[in-house]
């Protein structure tokens, strides 16, 4: 069976993807310095997306497309973009009379999204560790439902986690995100909340023992509106 590839369909082409990407930046008033300025997409991205060079605009780049319009109140969708199926570019506040579930379409991707970083973590950091975040006690620097990771140390290393905020393994196989400290005693550490008004049941833990602690070098922050 022959394999479809996005160059099957004519208006999914390299110069058919980027005239959309162009019109929908065109109609969100923006240039390509103001897209680079607010959400990290640098000028040089940006024309080889609108220009069809170097392949044209990449599913994660019709992504963080989707993502920038979103803020800028404007509606479009990955398959607008990719394939020039379904609606074009419209004002978010009028989709959302419509009954189209925005958040539905948007959050399926981004879980898909997470899931590939997820992978590609595991892969390439050895002793990898990660969770969702569960609870605010990291507020408001890390918000409940974000996704992080870090690399795991092990016995007399953990010292080394001092000061930082780590996943950690407690001796009772509990797991927890907390800042660091050194412990009263040898062998046990402090763990500490830095939302002061945190909704969890101890938010100082005095002189517990781990038998890990990772120190998170990874976040993955939810998009919002």
């Amino acid at each position: 069976m022959k394999k479809v590839t996005l160059w099957d369909n004519p208006k999914a082409t390299p110069k058919e993807r980027g005239k959309r990407a162009k019109q929908v930046r065109l109609q969100a008033g923006l240039t390509q310095q103001v897209i680079q300025d607010k959400y990290d997409i640098s000028v040089n991205t940006q024309q080889s997306w609108e220009n069809g060079k170097k392949g044209g605009l990449t599913p994660k780049g019709a992504m963080r497309i989707m993502y920038a319009m979103r803020q800028e109140g404007l509606y479009v969708t990955k398959d607008w973009l990719l394939y020039g199926r379904g609606i074009g570019p419209q004002r978010l506040d009028d989709v959302l009379h419509t009954g189209i579930d925005v958040e539905q379409a948007l959050d399926t991707d981004e879980e898909t999204a997470i899931r590939n970083e997820l992978i590609a973590f595991r892969k390439y950091n050895p002793n990898a560790i990660d969770m969702r975040i569960l609870d605010d006690g990291m507020s408001p620097q890390y918000m409940l439902g974000e996704y992080i990771g870090g690399q795991r140390f092990f016995g007399d290393d953990i010292v080394k986690c001092i000061n930082y905020d780590c996943i950690v393994e407690t001796a009772t196989e509990e797991f927890l995100f907390r800042r660091l400290k050194a412990g009263n005693n040898p062998n046990t550490y402090t763990l500490y909340c830095l939302n002061p008004s945190a909704n969890v049941r101890e938010p100082i833990l005095y002189d517990i023992e781990l038998k890990s602690a990772a120190p998170v070098i990874w976040i993955r922050r939810r998009r919002k509106i």
